[in-house]
C-alpha cells in the first residue's frame, strides 16, 4: 500500500482548481489509448520489416513515451496540487539493475541520444522501484532535451553504506544562475529547448519523489555540463 508524502495544499482558485481536476480526469483517460498504441507497436515489431517501416515504428514508439511521461506528470502534478503528494511503495530494489534497465528502455525512446550508464557500490536499496522509473525517466529527458547534440548523456547509480543516489549528467551550456532557483518548480508554460519544445514539470516531480523518500536533489551547472544528484536513504521507509 503507498505510503503520502505529507504535503500543505496550495492554494488555488475555483476556476484553477476546476482546471486541475480536468487535467487529472483527462491525464488518466489517456492512459488506455497509450498503452494500447505502445502494445501494438511492440507487436508489429516482432514482424518483417523494412528499414522504412522500423524507422517510423521507432518515432511512434518515440512519441508515444513522450506523452506517457507527460500524462504521469501532469496525475502527479494534479495530486501535489491538491495537498495529497505523491505515494510510495518502498520495497528492496536492486538499484544498479533497474537503472540498467531503465537506460536499456530509454535507449529505444531517445534514438538519437548516446546514453551510458556507470555504476558504484554494491547492494539493494530500499524504494519505489515504479517511482525510480519515472524519476530515471524524466531526468534523461531533461538531459536529452537540453544536453549538448551528439554527447552522451551519463546515467549513474550509486550504492554507498548508507544513502544511494542516481545522478544524470549531460555536456552542453550551464544552466543561468538566475535560473538556478526555480528549477524544480512546476513551469506549466511551454518553453523552447535546443531539441524542440517541452512542458516543464519533470524536474519539478522528480523533486516530489525525492521528497516522498525522505531524500533530496541538488543540481550542479558549470562549464563541464549539468548534473542532477538524486539522494536516498539505503533503509528508507518513506
Amino acid at each position: 500500500m503507498g505510503v503520502p508524502h505529507e504535503h500543505e495544499p496550495l492554494a488555488v482558485p475555483d476556476a484553477a482548481r476546476f482546471a486541475d481536476q480536468m487535467i487529472g480526469l483527462v491525464s488518466h483517460d489517456l492512459r488506455n489509448p497509450l498503452s494500447t498504441i505502445e502494445m501494438g507497436t511492440q507487436l508489429l515489431a516482432r514482424g518483417e520489416l523494412g528499414a522504412r517501416e522500423r524507422r517510423v515504428l521507432s518515432h511512434i514508439a518515440s512519441a508515444n513515451g513522450r506523452a506517457q511521461r507527460l500524462v504521469a506528470d501532469l496525475l502527479d502534478l494534479a495530486l501535489v496540487r491538491f495537498g495529497h503528494g505523491l505515494a510510495v511503495a518502498p520495497a528492496p530494489v536492486p538499484l544498479h539493475t533497474l537503472v540498467a534497465e531503465c537506460v536499456e528502455s530509454l535507449a529505444r525512446t531517445h534514438t538519437d541520444a548516446l546514453l551510458e550508464h556507470d555504476r558504484l557500490g554494491e547492494g539493494v536499496c530500499h524504494a519505489d522501484a515504479g517511482r525510480l522509473v519515472q524519476l530515471v525517466g524524466n531526468l534523461v529527458a531533461n538531459a536529452v532535451a537540453y544536453g549538448a547534440p551528439g554527447r552522451p548523456v551519463i546515467v549513474a547509480s550509486i550504492v554507498e553504506p548508507d544513502a544511494f543516489r542516481v545522478a544524470v549528467h549531460n555536456e552542453g551550456p550551464p544552466i543561468a544562475p538566475e535560473r538556478m532557483p526555480g528549477l524544480f518548480e512546476p513551469a506549466m508554460a511551454r518553453s523552447t529547448t535546443p531539441s524542440g519544445r517541452t512542458v516543464g514539470l519533470g524536474l519539478f516531480i522528480v523533486r516530489q519523489i525525492a521528497l516522498a523518500h525522505g531524500g533530496d536533489v541538488q543540481a550542479r551547472s558549470d562549464a563541464s555540463g549539468t548534473t542532477f544528484t538524486v539522494s536516498f536513504r539505503r533503509d528508507t521507509e518513506a
